[in-house]
């Protein structure tokens, strides 16, 4: 199914006027083919595989398809990411499910230098902060809020979080 931008912030208008608020799911891997992909990985703004190039995850977590991950410890991929949220944001969308920010390859390397196995727990932290600033300056201070499912210490500092999918058993 195709929206056009228009059509697609038209039915958000929709959704608002009937009192409804639109949160989108993500994730910060982006399928590798796409444009967004090329765009990432000409600027260098994903994770790479200590090579320069891209780290490229096979089935990555709502697919059959590779994917790289964004790199929020270069603040040009953090804007770059930002630049994405606030074109939705500004159709009207309320908030973001960032899911999946615990998936990082321990033999990565980040923009700072740091391994895949020493950014494990700061990952989350710093997706979340990406996507809740952005809801701030877009919806305002008292609307920006996050449905983040990994988190950090500190990660309090971007509410709300859920607790995954646990199992229930033993």
């Amino acid at each position: 199914l195709y929206l056009d931008p228009m059509s697609a912030a038209e039915m958000i208008d929709g959704l608002r006027e009937k009192g409804f608020r639109l949160s989108l799911w993500e994730h910060p891997h982006v399928p590798a083919g796409t444009a967004a992909f090329e765009e990432g990985a000409d600027e260098g703004y994903f994770v790479t595989d200590g090579t320069g190039d891209a780290y490229l995850l096979d089935n990555t977590c709502q697919g059959n398809y590779r994917g790289a991950l964004v790199d929020f410890t270069n603040p040009d991929a953090v804007e770059w990411w930002k630049d994405k949220h606030r074109r939705l944001l500004e159709m009207g969308v309320a908030v973001f499910k960032t899911d999946y920010g615990e998936y990082v390859p321990v033999d990565a390397t980040f923009h700072n230098g740091k391994s895949g196995k020493a950014m494990h727990n700061l990952y989350p932290y710093l997706y979340n902060e990406a996507v809740y600033e952005t809801v701030g300056e877009v919806n305002g201070a008292d609307e920006a809020i996050v449905w983040g499912r990994a988190a950090w210490t500190g990660s309090q500092r971007f509410p709300m979080h859920w607790g995954g999918d646990p199992q229930t058993s033993w």
